[in-house]
């Protein structure tokens, strides 16, 4: 299983007028340790009215055809990853990441 890397993940959502803009990105090491970064942008027009970055580190481990991430102290893990391709993993819940480079 080659999942040591980065995956990008990219959503925007009309919001009230506005846009809300959220960028993840998972980086996987051979060694099992998992960084997720996360920054969330909401835009009125040209204007940024809010912009947030979250970075979460943790560990991840195999599981037939798909990863399991445990990110202490994360609402979200652990997180089950399954292979769509050799470059995008998908979460049921948070969406489908591509492999960068």
């Amino acid at each position: 299983m080659d999942i040591a890397g980065k995956w990008f993940h990219h959503n925007e959502v009309s919001i009230g007028g506005g846009l809300m803009v959220i960028d993840s990105k998972w980086l996987f090491t051979v060694a099992g340790e998992a960084l997720l970064e996360v920054t969330t942008t909401l835009r009125h027009g040209d204007q940024v009215v809010n912009n947030k970055e979250t970075r979460h580190e943790g560990k991840w481990n195999p599981d037939g055809d798909a990863i399991v991430v445990t990110i202490p102290g994360h609402s979200d893990s652990p997180f089950k990853l399954r292979f769509v391709s050799e470059n995008e993993i998908r979460s049921q819940k948070r969406g489908v990441w591509q492999r960068s480079g």
